[in-house]
């Protein structure tokens, strides 16, 4: 059932190609021809892959089902497509798990300066019959560590603004510093538009996150492991273990 969750929880997680990009691929399928058209991921507009949606499904089931200990923290929820992608799979698994959200709900993105951000996440949640988790406003150096939970199990650390690598850089910087004394043994901690190059299907994305997570993780256990994003970037590390986790 979580695995549908990724194609189905929202409509626009199915986008249909444009009417003759589908006749081109009809095409070559009679043709045998191993080529499909695709249509070009804009992370401005498109906030997830499918193919990293599949991912935190399964990294957050991984660590569910394995009992590690703690709450499921995503900083930088935006419209709260993912954190509802989560909060459905961790009540599925777990109902007692707690689910918190952080974001200065400041930035409309393509949705526009004067859209009310937290009210669109309490709307998508509703929409998708998913228990509302516990959303934490402001910016990240007034609500982190504050309002973080004592222990954390999963971890989406998803801040990209588009804006002054510097400034990106150390928002990520800030928030994995906070969340890593939280994360407990076995705990995951995602990272998207962390992407070094590892699959040449990625969209280039922020370096800034890159920069940040390989200097914090460079004299600790933990190693981080690239994961496929289809034409998106992300990666992870699970803390208190190596390569081989």
């Amino acid at each position: 059932m979580s695995q549908r969750l990724a194609f189905t929880l929202f409509p626009d997680w199915e986008p249909k190609l444009p009417r003759l990009a589908r006749r081109v691929n009809r095409l070559l399928r009679k043709m045998n021809a191993d080529l499909r058209l695709e249509r070009i991921v804009n992370g401005y507009f498109d906030m997830t892959t499918l193919e990293q949606r599949l991912s935190l499904i399964q990294l957050l089931t991984d660590v569910l089902q394995g009992g590690v200990a703690g709450d499921v923290v995503e900083c930088g929820c935006f419209e709260g497509k993912t954190s509802a992608l989560l909060t459905r799979v961790a009540h599925d698994l777990d109902h007692k798990r707690v689910v918190h959200v952080f974001d200065s709900f400041g930035s409309g993105f393509f949705l526009g300066s004067e859209e009310d951000i937290e009210a669109r996440l309490r709307a998508n949640f509703a929409n998708v019959k998913a228990r509302l988790p516990q959303i934490h406003r402001g910016a990240f150096d007034e609500t982190i560590p504050s309002r973080l939970p004592d222990r954390i199990c999963f971890a989406h650390l998803d801040v990209g603004t588009g804006g002054d690598p510097e400034a990106h850089e150390a928002a990520v910087l800030h928030c994995l510093r906070h969340l890593y004394e939280r994360l407990e043994s076995g705990g995951v901690c995602v990272l998207m538009d962390c992407g070094d190059g590892t699959f040449p299907s990625e969209v280039p994305g922020y370096p800034a996150v890159l920069r940040a997570v390989s200097g914090f993780l460079e004299r600790k256990p933990e190693n981080l492991i690239a994961l496929y994003g289809g034409q998106g970037t992300m990666a992870y590390f699970r803390r208190g273990h190596g390569v081989n986790a």
